[in-house]
């Protein structure tokens, strides 16, 4: 299944979470497939599959020991979670070729109150979920970016489900300007994205440093071409008591 929204200049947004993506997969790249295997280091370790426990999975990343920020249209409903929804939910730490560094089950999910609202906004389709155990101190939560980064360099880890074993990555992705119904905007980004990419970080080089900027939501064709669409955290960080050194107490 693929969700979308019609706007009035006929921009489709798909949703990046369903297996039948051919459609929304094709959307999000920008010209050539620029993704490459990430790197076997220690700092991409934070990044992983989040599974429902069926075939469907998303991109998620830890920001405390316990927590993970993804897409909130990867977790199910809260009128509808069950606890049983919460323990098929699971994130695999580090993933790659059916291993990871630590897993671990959903205790709760926290969604931003906008992503209830029945026109799906991609600025706050997010989620952070509470897992039921911390996972080790070898894995590490990512910075984060609590300011707009302008025109900064950007790049995304991500998971997908054309490349479903490996994380993948990009750098030097361009950040595009465009008129949208949102307020406040997602982020446009050139950085390719597949189905099971939401809720992948969105980086920025700030001072030497990639720190997350955004959780990746939806993808954006417009004139023909691919863009990938993020939640920008400046927008949601304080609904979630998250800053630059960590969760707040």
């Amino acid at each position: 299944m693929r969700t979308s929204i019609v706007l009035p200049s006929t921009i489709c947004i798909a949703v990046l979470f369903c297996a039948a993506v051919s459609d929304a997969s094709a959307a999000g790249l920008h010209g050539v497939d620029d993704r490459r295997p990430a790197p076997r280091d220690a700092w991409f370790n934070a990044v992983g599959r989040f599974s429902d426990g069926g075939k469907k999975f998303c991109t998620a990343f830890v920001v405390a020991s316990d927590m993970i920020l993804t897409a909130a249209h990867c977790v199910p409903k809260g009128q509808t979670r069950t606890q049983d929804d919460l323990k098929k939910m699971t994130f695999f730490a580090g993933y790659r070729d059916g291993f990871s560094l630590a897993q671990a089950s959903a205790r709760e999910v926290h969604l931003h109150p906008r992503a209830a609202e029945p026109k799906l906004d991609p600025a706050f389709d997010v989620a952070l979920v509470q897992l039921d155990a911390p996972l080790p101190d070898t894995i590490a939560p990512l910075p984060i970016h609590t300011e707009d980064p302008g025109e900064a360099p950007l790049a995304l880890v991500s998971y997908a489900y054309d490349r479903p074993e490996q994380p993948s990555f990009q750098v030097r992705c361009e950040r595009r300007y465009f008129s949208m119904d949102f307020d406040p905007r997602p982020i446009v980004s050139t950085c390719d994205a597949h189905g099971g990419a939401s809720g992948s970080p969105l980086l920025a080089e700030i001072d030497g440093e990639l720190r997350v900027v955004g959780v990746l939501t939806s993808v954006w064709s417009h004139s023909g071409q691919g863009y990938s669409l993020a939640a920008p955290i400046w927008e949601f960080f304080e609904e979630f008591g998250l800053s630059e050194t960590g969760l707040e107490p």
